[in-house]
C-alpha cells in the first residue's frame, strides 16, 4: 500500500492568460485540455496526461493536490485511515477532470490546498499526446518543446 507519485495540482490564478503564457511559453509546458476558465498542462517527460491545472480565481492559491496510488485496492485502506483520523471523505465516481477515474476526495487540515484527492486511473500521456508532440524515442511520451525552458518532471 502506498502513494506512487503526485498526479496533479490545481492552482488559482487571478490572470489566467498571463499564467498560461508563463507556463506554456516560458516554462515550455504543453496545453493538453482547455476549459472556459482552466487549462490542463503537462511538462516534458510527464507520464500522466496532465500534471498542472491552472484555473481562474480571485487570488493566487492552491485548490487541490491529487496523489496517484500504487494499487487500486489501496483506496479502502486509505479511506479508513483518513476517516479514523477525523476527516471526511467523499467518493467521486466520475471526476469532472478529463481522463480521471474514481477519486477519493478528503478534507485537508491546513488552509491550503482546499482538499486532496487519491486517484488511480488516469489517462497516460502515451495515449493522449498529439502526434506532432510525440517523441521518437519509445521511452518518452513527448518530445522536448521547442519553446521555453523545457520544464521536466
Amino acid at each position: 500500500m502506498g502513494i506512487a507519485t503526485l498526479a496533479h495540482t490545481e492552482l488559482y490564478c487571478p490572470n489566467l492568460e498571463e499564467s498560461l503564457q508563463h507556463f506554456r511559453d516560458t516554462m515550455g509546458m504543453y496545453v493538453r485540455h482547455e476549459e472556459e476558465d482552466a487549462y490542463y498542462l503537462a511538462a516534458f517527460g510527464d507520464w500522466q496526461d496532465y500534471t498542472l491545472i491552472i484555473r481562474e480565481g480571485d487570488d493566487w492559491g492552491c485548490k487541490h493536490v491529487a496523489w496517484m496510488l500504487e494499487d487500486e485496492d489501496d483506496f479502502e485502506e486509505f479511506q479508513a485511515r483518513i476517516e479514523d483520523s477525523g476527516y471526511d471523505t467523499e467518493w467521486i465516481d466520475e471526476s469532472d477532470e478529463p481522463g480521471q477515474g474514481a477519486t477519493l476526495r478528503f478534507d485537508y487540515p491546513g488552509a491550503t490546498p482546499e482538499y486532496m484527492e487519491l486517484v488511480y486511473d488516469i489517462d497516460r500521456a502515451f495515449d493522449t499526446v498529439e502526434d506532432k508532440n510525440k517523441a521518437r524515442l519509445k521511452n518518452q511520451p513527448t518530445r522536448k518543446p521547442e519553446r521555453g525552458a523545457g520544464l521536466r518532471r
